[in-house]
C-alpha cells in the first residue's frame, strides 16, 4: 500500500468519523431544544395559571434565548456535516449575537428586580455584580 492510499484511507476514515460525531451531538442538541421549549412553556403556562407572568418572564425569556442558541449551533452543525469543506463564519457570529443579547436582557431584567424597592440591598448588590 503507498503512503499516498493510506494517506487518502485514513483522511476518508477520520471524516466519518466527524460525521458520525456530528451527528450524535445534533441529536443530542436537538433534543435539548425541544425539552428546553417544552420547559419555557411550561414554565409560561405556570405563570399565566397564577396570574403572575411578570414574575416568570425573566425565566421563560432566558430558557426561549437559550432555545434560539441551540437552533443556532444545529444550524451551523447541519452546514458542516453536508459541506465538509466550506465552514461559513455567519451562524457562529448569531450565536455570539444572542448570546450577548440574551446576557444583557437577564442582566437588566435582574437590576430591575433588585432595585424594584427603591433601595440597594446589600445582599442584591453583591448578587448583581457577581452575576457579572
Amino acid at each position: 500500500m503507498s503512503e499516498s492510499t493510506f494517506r487518502e484511507r485514513f483522511g476518508d476514515g477520520l471524516g466519518t468519523v466527524e460525521v458520525v460525531i456530528y451527528s450524535m451531538l445534533a441529536v443530542l442538541l436537538a433534543m435539548t431544544a425541544l425539552v428546553t421549549t417544552a420547559r419555557a412553556g411550561k414554565m409560561l403556562w405556570d405563570g399565566l395559571s397564577r396570574w403572575s407572568p411578570a414574575a416568570q418572564t425573566l425565566r421563560v425569556l432566558n430558557e426561549l434565548l437559550i432555545v434560539l442558541m441551540l437552533v443556532e449551533i444545529l444550524h451551523t452543525m447541519r452546514i458542516s456535516i453536508r459541506s465538509h469543506k466550506l465552514m461559513i463564519v455567519e451562524p457562529f457570529l448569531i450565536v455570539g449575537l444572542i448570546a450577548s443579547i440574551r446576557r444583557t436582557l437577564v442582566i437588566t431584567l435582574e437590576a430591575a428586580t433588585l432595585s424594584r424597592k427603591g433601595a440597594w440591598v446589600s445582599d442584591g448588590a453583591r448578587a448583581f455584580f457577581m452575576a457579572r
